[in-house]
């Protein structure tokens, strides 16, 4: 499926390519890429501990960062 710029995630509310989130096993990291699929989000993240990750939103356990 195609990546889009933004794209609204249950349960973490709407999350944009650029946009800073935190993982609890990985750290803070940086949305580079979402492709929705059907029924999932599969969003890649690069953490700057581990590099970058692919990860099913839903179930991914991600929180946005708050400044």
């Amino acid at each position: 499926m195609d990546s889009v710029q933004e794209h609204e995630i249950i349960g973490l509310a709407t999350v944009r390519i650029g946009q800073e989130l935190t993982h609890a096993k990985f750290g803070v990291g940086k949305v580079e890429e979402i492709q929705p699929e059907e029924g999932i989000t599969v969003i890649n993240i690069t953490f700057p501990s581990v590099g970058s990750k692919w990860l099913i939103a839903e179930h991914a356990n991600l929180k946005q960062v708050t400044e």
